[in-house]
């Protein structure tokens, strides 16, 4: 999802001349960077268990509740019990499905629907940033620019669109 943003970044912006140069060797370097880091997660050796069609739906349907209510996150045991699967089964078998952790669904979660708020809304942004569980404004402007690559305000105010989630 980030490198779909960055190439929307690359291929949307209207800089013109030195500016336009640099910009294009900024984001091809940065395209460089998360490819490597994928390339880099695929050649750790990963735990894998085995998933059953059982499994399967219950790991979605954590997902679900996850993607449901972004600002709560219940504990993992919590999400085992309620789906009715091993603590393990669901931290390594959701890594294994969804390519990324509990916590990163989560913050992406977080981060789409504030990206969301921001758009759809005239909330402040502090008031946004409780809603979708950031206790500090500041904390979610900060993992909002690191996963988006600008601001909550400027986010509000341009053209930008998020990368679609995974």
């Amino acid at each position: 999802t980030e490198m779909m943003l960055a190439m929307d970044q690359l291929l949307g912006q209207g800089f013109a001349g030195d500016l336009r140069r640099v910009h294009l060797e900024a984001k091809a370097i940065e395209l460089v960077c998360m490819m490597s880091r994928v390339l880099d997660r695929r050649a750790e050796p990963h735990e894998t268990v085995r998933l059953r069609p059982r499994d399967v739906e219950a790991l979605h349907e954590v997902r679900r509740i996850l993607l449901r209510s972004p600002a709560g996150r219940p504990s993992i045991e919590a999400l085992a019990r309620r789906v009715g699967i091993n603590r393990n089964k669901l931290s390594f078998g959701f890594r294994q499905l969804f390519d990324q952790t509990i916590s990163e669904c989560c913050i992406e979660s977080r981060l789409l629907s504030g990206w969301n708020l921001l758009r759809e809304t005239s909330l402040p942004i502090a008031v946004i940033a409780g809603q979708v569980g950031y206790t500090q404004a500041r904390a979610f402007a900060t993992a909002f620019r690191q996963r988006f690559g600008c601001t909550p305000r400027q986010a509000r105010l341009g053209r930008l669109r998020p990368a679609p989630q995974k």
